[in-house]
């Protein structure tokens, strides 16, 4: 049996973590080695695992024993019970198998004109000297994408603004540096429709009822689309039975809620890292530059940036926007030579496992160089989980993230960190986002670097 690592409560230990999610992790697996044991209030007693042969066990194994879904629970009442993140077993890979088209990479190819659009008509408007959270912008960028590559909304108009409004401010709620404590099954409680948790469930029963009305409007409309919704409106199983409201409500408001925020994030943190490191900005825009020439940025320049490729690899590295996932056990298992009894909560701790110096020497520096040419090991490198639950969005997370960076990179503009100092992490729910939202002041280029960028992107403003 694994030994405790702790004595402390449970409600003590969420604390810890809520005020510093990495080095929480951090110092406990210093202390307490590769496989402990710590009390959770939300989970009970976790068996957290940290090396890439434990974390093998667990992701590949048999999906009856450990229970992802059931794990995810605490996420039900945001993204309703018939989410793909909280189903298990036959359910699941019904619902999984359904939606996987809509996300295979070749799809990609289809958004990049999207992504690529939504990104210009977002830095269109800086100005040198301006200053800009760009966490906050990437929000808005990721958000437009997903509401057009999703729900196909591809025009201003009430239905998108309304979408746009309900989401962020659903967000904005339940993703405060506190909202992991909305999770908490007791502190959902309503006072005859007064309190917090009364309010979030008006929000978020408002964001279904904007949803199914667009699912029935679609179902209605005699043109056929090429967006997410579309794809998932038209299929079918094997015994052509296809995918009812609710349960396409449940997959658009993990899509649009989990799906825009994760790349909004990690963005943030990649732009953390590469400005602090010099030259790296310069590198990037060289590289871009040199791969598109003078054409807009398509999908087949894309494999060709492989600088870039690195830097957002590193990033997550070094930044997984969830630094732990977690299975339930629903029967005994061993784990790394440990008997565990049914009932267990399991963790995979991705952000321990990215730091350890024998899978990464010089752990905690940025070096994008250690992935240029490296094939990943999945159990070494996993910031989408593993196995047969890895997350479906991952090719659309990546590819996004690489026409949005390279757009801002090519556009002839430099940025610089307001705050060059270390950054921490802070929580967003259960989304380890920088603290302060990445500050930066727009710089000019000198005019004979920003000719070219210029020619790119002729919208954007260059002096």
């Amino acid at each position: 049996m694994l030994p405790p690592a702790s004595k402390l409560p449970g409600f003590v230990n969420m604390l810890r973590w809520m005020a510093d999610p990495d080095g929480c992790l951090e110092r406990d697996a210093a202390r307490y080695g590769e496989a402990y044991l710590m009390k959770s209030t939300l989970f009970g007693v976790e068996a957290i695992f940290n090396h890439p042969a434990a974390l093998k066990e667990i992701f590949t194994g048999d999906p009856e024993r450990f229970a992802a879904g059931e794990a995810n629970e605490l996420l039900g009442p945001l993204l309703g019970d018939r989410s793909v993140l909280l189903l298990d077993g036959a359910e699941h890979l019904h619902v999984r198998r359904m939606m996987m088209p809509a996300f295979h990479g070749e799809r990609m190819r289809c958004y990049t004109d999207v992504m690529r659009e939504s990104t210009a008509r977002a830095i269109g408007s800086l100005r040198p000297g301006d200053q800009v959270g760009l966490h906050g912008l990437f929000q808005r960028i990721t958000l437009d994408v997903i509401l057009n590559t999703v729900l196909g909304l591809d025009e201003e108009g009430p239905e998108l603004t309304q979408a746009r409004h309900q989401i962020t401010h659903l967000l904005d709620r339940v993703q405060a540096p506190s909202g992991a404590l909305w999770m908490i099954p007791t502190l959902r409680r309503e006072m005859y429709g007064y309190g917090p948790w009364a309010s979030i469930k008006r929000e978020i029963e408002a964001l279904d009822r904007t949803l199914l009305a667009h699912i029935a409007a679609r179902r209605a409309l005699s043109v056929e689309k090429d967006d997410v919704l579309a794809m998932l409106i038209r299929a079918v199983d094997e015994h052509g039975k296809g995918l009812d409201d609710a349960t396409l409500c449940c997959q658009l408001k993990t899509l649009l809620i989990a799906g825009h925020e994760t790349s909004a994030t990690a963005m943030g943190w990649a732009f953390e890292e590469l400005l602090r490191e010099p030259g790296e900005q310069e590198r990037l825009m060289a590289e871009v530059a040199r791969v598109t020439g003078t054409a807009p940025l398509t999908a087949e320049h894309l494999p060709k940036l492989e600088r870039l490729d690195s830097v957002i690899k590193e990033t997550l590295r070094l930044h997984p926007v969830t630094g732990a996932m977690g299975r339930i056990l629903k029967k005994p298992a061993t784990i790394a030579g440990y008997d565990l009894p049914a009932g267990t909560f399991v963790v995979a701790c991705a952000h321990v496992t990215h730091r350890r110096p024998d899978l990464y020497p010089e752990p905690l520096r940025f070096m994008p160089e250690r992935f240029v040419g490296k094939k990943l090991d999945p159990y070494e490198w996993l910031p989408f989980g593993g196995g047969v639950r890895r997350c479906l969005g991952m090719a659309f997370s990546l590819h996004e993230m690489k026409v949005i960076m390279a757009t801002m990179l090519g556009a002839g503009i430099e940025l610089r960190l307001v705050d060059r100092g270390p950054v921490k992490a802070t929580l967003r729910s259960l989304i380890y986002s920088p603290k302060g939202g990445t500050k930066v002041v727009v710089r000019a280029r000198p005019a004979k670097k920003a000719a070219h960028s210029a020619t790119m992107s002729p919208s954007i403003p260059i002096e």
